[in-house]
């Protein structure tokens, strides 16, 4: 892929698009956001999720075809025309302009704002586990005895009762343990990391409160990026 294409779909996916799209007729759709004309019959389309059997959207497309475009136009409209509520998880820090022309509040990840990623694990059955370790593991490298004990401890910490379990808790369940061999060394290098924090830094009824984004971008991979998402929708569900 060429340098010149990259720069022009980053050019593409920075505009705010809300001039593009022309509007749909008076009394179309009341509920709907105004999509376009159909192809053939040049009929106006309204995107309804409360009409819709599967409310749930995918939109596909090559590297600069249009989908982050596509995506900010509907954003936009949702929330003007119909005050929606908006939670955007940005990989690559795409819709900070858009989030803020809305009014939004953008949570960066690695500069400013933390997460803690053992939200991730349910106290009720251990689930969860296997997502943090992977998460761990990606970071720190973990050899096989290691995967076992930080498991173990992990599987304690999320019966524990009170807050979430944290790293610091974490820790202090290996400390002292001969058997442990440098698991709770590779832990301790996790402190600062961004996905581990002591607590989210965020309340988490904030993310659903008007328009939000959470910005990924200063994250190292894209594996860390989906750790987080993960952590994050799933601090949604049990909220």
């Amino acid at each position: 892929m060429s340098a010149n294409f990259m720069s022009n779909s980053r050019l593409v996916a920075g505009n705010i698009c809300m001039d593009t799209m022309s509007e749909p007729q008076a009394g179309q759709s009341k509920t709907g956001i105004y999509i376009g004309n159909t192809r053939i019959y040049r009929t106006p389309f309204c995107l309804d999720a409360a009409k819709l059997v599967n409310p749930h959207l995918v939109v596909l497309g090559m590297s600069g075809s249009g989908k982050t475009y596509f995506l900010k136009g509907i954003i936009a409209r949702s929330r003007m025309y119909n005050s929606s509520k908006v939670l955007v998880i940005d990989w690559n820090g795409e819709y900070n302009e858009l989030v803020s022309f809305l009014n939004g509040k953008t949570l960066r990840l690695g500069a400013g704002s933390h997460i803690n990623l053992f939200e991730l694990l349910d106290a009720k059955n251990g689930k969860g586990i296997r997502a943090v370790l992977d998460a761990i593991d990606r970071t720190v490298k973990l050899n096989r005895k290691e995967r076992a004990v930080v498991y173990g401890a992990m599987l304690k910490a999320s019966k524990k009762s009170g807050a979430p379990a944290n790293l610091k808790m974490l820790v202090q369940l290996l400390h002292g343990d001969p058997q442990n061999g440098n698991a709770e060394a590779k832990l301790q290098q996790l402190a600062g990391n961004p996905m581990f924090a002591e607590r989210t830094s965020f309340d988490v009824d904030c993310l659903l409160d008007g328009v939000t984004s959470i910005d990924l971008s200063g994250l190292n991979d894209d594996g860390q990026k989906g750790d987080v998402a993960r952590a994050v929708l799933n601090i949604l569900i049990r909220a």
